[in-house]
């Protein structure tokens, strides 16, 4: 399948909410934003907010990273619309490109829960490397703890 992005618009609010509560990610990603509230993340300043797009234009999936001062980027979200099928794959290596090809960043790091073993194992597969542990770092909607992965890729260790 290929895939491609575009930039969020204030019409793709109702899906980027709606993602956060897919079944399979909700569990995994905050609570989900209001559709206002996403409307005016727009206007944020060094984040990269993008749809993915599968090969009929559809909506697939969606990441969003936020570049701190040019060096050092954060991969805030990653969510695919049906997972295993390289849609993530996709999301990470187009948020990638973006920080280390396009803005130079030095640094690309990001967090996943402990149990949230298809993500870890998808960042592990392109390179970046588990730098620390965060117990009890994420609170679930539900109000339990689980421990935050702290994953870090170098500009030099990255393979385009």
């Amino acid at each position: 399948m290929r895939f491609s992005d575009r930039p969020f618009v204030a019409s793709d609010a109702p899906y980027v909410v709606a993602t956060h509560l897919l079944e399979h990610a909700k569990g995994f990603v905050s609570a989900p934003p209001t559709e206002q509230q996403v409307i005016e993340s727009l206007q944020a300043p060094n984040v990269r907010r993008r749809i993915v797009l599968d090969e009929h234009s559809e909506r697939a999936g969606l990441w969003m990273a936020k570049d701190h001062e040019g060096w050092l980027v954060e991969i805030g979200l990653i969510v695919a619309q049906v997972p295993r099928k390289g849609i993530g794959r996709f999301a990470l290596r187009s948020a990638l490109q973006w920080a280390f090809g396009e803005i130079g960043a030095h640094r690309v790091w990001l967090e996943v829960v402990a149990s949230n073993v298809p993500a870890r194992t998808l960042y592990e597969s392109e390179g970046f490397l588990l730098e620390g542990t965060y117990r009890d770092g994420f609170r679930r909607p539900d109000k339990t703890y689980e421990d935050l992965m702290h994953y870090g890729l170098l500009r030099s260790e990255w393979n385009p």
